[in-house]
């Protein structure tokens, strides 16, 4: 049975309007999320592709990528249960992948500050781009 927003957590897909979404990372009652995309042409350096076993789990085309491109949304905004989990291997990819853009953001646009973000590990991270946490 799908969970409540208010029981989201890392690693969850919801759907907050008409795209699907995977949440990275929970803040009180904001989601840091990125989407998912079925059309990766052409591709960014952020994609983390889905194996077809877990496209095909979640009801996606099996060219789906995740896009490791954070933005932030308030639980209101994803008041549907959510529609599945990602499986910790690719969970894992993608949190190091988010990590690794937000780092080559942070190289490309270095007057941004730095903020601190805690990753699904437990582990404090920094997260390069505070624009993305505002």
């Amino acid at each position: 049975m799908p969970a409540s927003p208010a029981a989201c957590v890392c690693g969850d897909i919801v759907r907050p309007a008409i795209a699907l979404w995977v949440v990275t990372y929970r803040h009180r009652a904001r989601l840091l999320l990125c989407p998912l995309d079925p059309s990766p042409m052409p591709r960014h350096r952020a994609d983390v592709p889905l194996s077809w076993a877990e496209a095909l789990h979640l009801g996606c085309p099996a060219t789906t990528v995740i896009r490791c491109r954070p933005v932030w949304h308030t639980l209101a905004d994803t008041h549907r249960p959510t529609l599945g989990r990602l499986s910790p291997a690719t969970l894992r990819r993608v949190l190091t992948m988010q990590v690794t853009e937000l780092h080559n953001r942070q190289t490309e646009a270095p007057h941004l500050p730095a903020i601190l973000c805690q990753a699904a590990s437990g582990r404090r991270l920094h997260h390069p781009l505070s624009m993305v946490f505002s």
